[in-house]
C-alpha cells in the first residue's frame, strides 16, 4: 500500500523525503504546512504522514488511532 501511495504522489509531482524523521508538523496561517526535521524544514501545501506507530507526537488524532499488533 505505502509503495503504491508513494508512486502516485511522485507521479503527481510530489516529493518524498525518506529516512528524514519529522520532529514537528504545524499548519501555517496561510494554510500551508511546515515540517521540521533535525536538519531543516520544508513548507508545503499537503503532507502525507506514513509512519505507522512511529508517529512520536506529530499528530495526536493519528497517534490515538495506531496500536501495535503482535503476530
Amino acid at each position: 500500500y505505502v509503495h503504491g501511495l508513494a508512486r502516485v504522489i511522485a507521479g503527481k509531482g510530489g516529493q518524498l523525503f525518506e529516512d528524514t524523521p519529522a520532529t514537528k508538523v504545524e499548519k501555517l496561517p496561510d494554510g500551508r504546512w511546515k515540517v521540521m526535521t533535525a536538519g531543516g524544514s520544508v513548507t508545503c501545501r499537503h503532507v502525507v504522514l506514513c509512519c505507522s506507530i512511529y508517529i512520536d507526537g506529530l499528530n495526536r488524532k493519528l497517534a490515538n488511532a495506531c496500536f501495535p499488533v503482535q503476530t
